[in-house]
């Protein structure tokens, strides 16, 4: 279940940027003897990957092993009254009306390839429709969002970026929902091997706190953003990778050679990180509070004083009580509570 993690620490950095420039090796070709072919790296990693996904193709080809396209269904118009899960934007009980694309068509999705200039030209037309479509999304820092939304950029970046082929490679399993309980990772695929569906998640949390009360540079995927929808589209395009790979090869990994080809090659990313605001980073800058920080707080009308064990969008304070379930390698006891931050005040240096 591939993510989208903040490093640790308060001041995270994005990993070092992938691999090397694109080099240039002489090989002598087979076809023609006696001469010298120049081959240049990407190419050959695009052959690599063609290679991989071969096998995949002609064991789709067997009855006797598992399709891997699945049952193709029909997305729902989102114009029709048809009711839907708050979970999914996609209903599963159609019947199939949309052919999965010819080999031909999957081994070109491992041959995209985008320049900077394509990638920032096709993501900021998306950033303006976006806008322009969906006016609640203001000026890019929103304060509401919807799985609709998600849904609206999924099938402009299948426009831009894979001519419609990602589309039809998962119409009727793929769905969107939004977590608020998702604090430290900034998006989730998951895919069902099973039942051969995939959904996509973003968390409201993280991306409502950033460009908020904490102000500095934000990069996602090592690439600067510059309000709330361009880091959300950052997040999005990683689980984009995800979704091709789960697609394709039913695993997917961003720490994979694969993935961060992929990754570069369709948008331009240098790292698999994020350095969205996280509750940590928000209660360090607001409230001078981290794990391990010694605070007080009222609960039932009593004064409790505990130690910080953990902050999500609340803290987890760990309370001396020799009656508690909770024990240290010391034998301590404790008693766990889960206590809003603005209650807790700092006790001692």
């Amino acid at each position: 279940m591939p993510r989208l993690n903040a490093r640790e620490g308060q001041d995270a950095q994005p990993v070092l940027p992938l691999g090397r420039r694109p080099t240039w090796q002489a090989c002598a070709s087979r076809r023609a003897a006696g001469t010298i072919a120049l081959v240049p790296k990407p190419r050959r990693q695009a052959q690599a990957l063609l290679n991989s996904i071969d096998p995949v193709l002609e064991r789709v080809s067997s009855k006797k092993q598992l399709n891997l396209f699945g049952a193709y269904r029909a997305v729902v118009d989102p114009s029709t009254e048809l009711a839907r899960s708050p979970r999914s934007e996609v209903s599963r009980s159609e019947k199939p009306t949309v052919s999965p694309p010819p080999p031909e068509e999957l081994r070109g999705l491992l041959l995209l390839r985008y320049s900077a200039a394509d990638v920032a030209q096709r993501t900021a037309a998306i950033h303006r429709q976006m806008l322009a479509e969906r006016l609640h999304l203001g000026d890019g820092n929103y304060t509401r969002v919807s799985t609709a939304d998600l849904r609206r950029l999924f099938e402009l970046y299948d426009q831009h970026f894979f001519t419609g082929v990602l589309h039809r490679l998962v119409v009727g399993r793929l769905s969107f929902r939004l977590s608020r309980r998702m604090t430290s990772t900034g998006g989730q695929t998951t895919y069902r091997k099973r039942a051969s569906t995939f959904e996509i998640c973003l968390s409201t949390t993280l991306m409502f706190q950033t460009f908020g009360e904490v102000e500095r540079e934000v990069r996602v995927n090592g690439i600067a953003c510059q309000d709330r929808l361009e880091a959300t589209m950052r997040v999005f395009e990683h689980e984009l990778v995800h979704l091709l790979e789960f697609a394709l090869f039913q695993e997917s990994s961003c720490s994979g050679k694969r993935f961060k080809q992929l990754s570069r090659s369709l948008f331009g990313h240098t790292a698999q990180t994020h350095q969205l605001v996280t509750p940590r980073e928000r209660a360090w800058k607001n409230l001078g509070l981290h794990v391990g920080s010694k605070v007080s707080f009222e609960f039932e009308g009593k004064q409790l004083s505990g130690t910080i064990y953990r902050i999500t969008k609340r803290a987890t304070v760990m309370v001396p009580d020799p009656k508690g379930p909770y024990a240290d390698q010391q034998q301590h006891r404790y008693a766990k509570y889960y206590i809003p931050l603005e209650w807790l005040r700092p006790v001692g240096g």
